[in-house]
């Protein structure tokens, strides 16, 4: 999948402009970004509910009560198994606001940032989605959590692709879906944790400064 440069560097920058606020705010050398972006991603499955009334070939919203169970994992995500995560309910398929933590499972959750219909009969219900999948992104507190254990792969936030799919079939009601990042250039993350390290520095100086002026 191609992805759009003018909306990678948009969100890049959104990123760093985070990341150095917090470096800014806190003492010098507190706040790195840990260990480069997300990699790989998972596939999970579980059952859905829809509206009073609704088929899938009407419907315009999705409701995950139960959450999902991991398929298969890689990555970032690497040996989640088994594991379980939420995926918060769609009251629309034209997402047009980031929804933060619309997917978490372990220490990963996916920003879900547009929503496209790709194919909606009585049986099914295809659904394609762009954002970003991340991990805690300072250093210190990356440790996996939830149920997941990830082994491979950075905590800092990738592009990244959702396909989910909903299937009706008399009473059975069940979705699959798989969140795949898009590899992050390897110059611009170091650019962004170079970014960081500068306001550290900058910061550490300011109080050494100040330190000095009331002495």
């Amino acid at each position: 999948m191609r992805v759009n440069n003018k909306d990678f560097s948009k969100g890049m920058k959104a990123v760093l402009a985070g990341t150095l606020l917090l470096a800014a705010s806190g003492s010098a050398g507190a706040f790195t970004l840990a260990g480069g972006p997300v990699t790989g991603g998972f596939s999970f499955t579980g059952s859905f509910n829809l509206p009073a009334n609704a088929t899938l070939a009407d419907a315009t919203s999705l409701l995950f009560p139960s959450g999902f169970t991991v398929l298969n994992s890689s990555g970032s995500a690497a040996n989640w198994v088994g594991a379980t995560g939420t995926i918060q309910d769609l009251t629309s398929f034209n997402v047009t606001t980031p929804i933060l933590g619309y997917i978490t499972s372990g220490s990963l959750t996916f920003e879900l940032d547009s929503l496209s219909v790709s194919v909606q009969n009585s049986h099914l219900l295809g659904l394609v989605g762009n954002g970003w999948l991340m991990g805690p992104l300072l250093l210190g507190l990356n440790a996996p959590g939830g149920n997941g254990a990830g082994t491979g792969g950075g905590s800092g936030p990738a592009p990244a692709t959702l396909l989910l799919s909903a299937q009706s079939i008399g009473t059975i009601q069940s979705f699959s879906g798989t969140i795949t990042t898009v590899p992050v250039p390897a110059a611009a993350w170091l650019f962004g944790s170079g970014l960081l390290g500068l306001a550290g520095v900058a910061r550490r100086r300011g109080t050494e400064k100040a330190s000095e002026r009331h002495h």
